[in-house]
């Protein structure tokens, strides 16, 4: 049994995408873990993006740069709700959500990727005038 990892010890810096996604390897949950290492974790660590993956059930190896966590779905459900999996959230430094999606698709990671790089070049536009 792994230790239990509240999310909020591994926020990002700038943003933190969190993953959920149900046990059952469906395309949006395929697609979704597919892309979560090469092109949201790989190119945003950087710039203070961290990744989690939290599969309700068992959680398979995780992509390089996500962190993957287990969750029982009677807790997710709980804590979120039940239905649409996957879920992909966006918190901001301070870990309010900032953006949401209930599916994964090719318009969900536009989405996605548009609003880490407005969280990530809205924190280098204050630290530019910081200076």
């Amino acid at each position: 049994r792994g230790k239990a990892s509240p999310i909020d010890q591994l926020r990002g810096e700038q943003a933190t995408v969190v993953a959920i996604h149900p046990n059952q390897a469906g395309w949006m949950t395929q697609a979704l873990l597919a892309d979560l290492g090469p092109e949201i974790a790989r190119p945003y660590a950087a710039s203070g993006v961290n990744v989690i993956a939290v599969g309700v059930g068992k959680v398979g190896r995780p992509t390089a740069g996500v962190t993957a966590l287990r969750a029982r779905e009677a807790t997710i459900s709980a804590t979120l709700g039940s239905g649409r999996m996957p879920r992909v959230y966006v918190l901001d430094d301070k870990g309010k959500i900032v953006w949401f999606d209930i599916e994964y698709s090719l318009s969900t990671r536009r989405e996605l990727k548009a609003t880490l790089e407005e969280l990530v070049s809205a924190d280098e536009v204050t630290r530019v005038a910081e200076e």
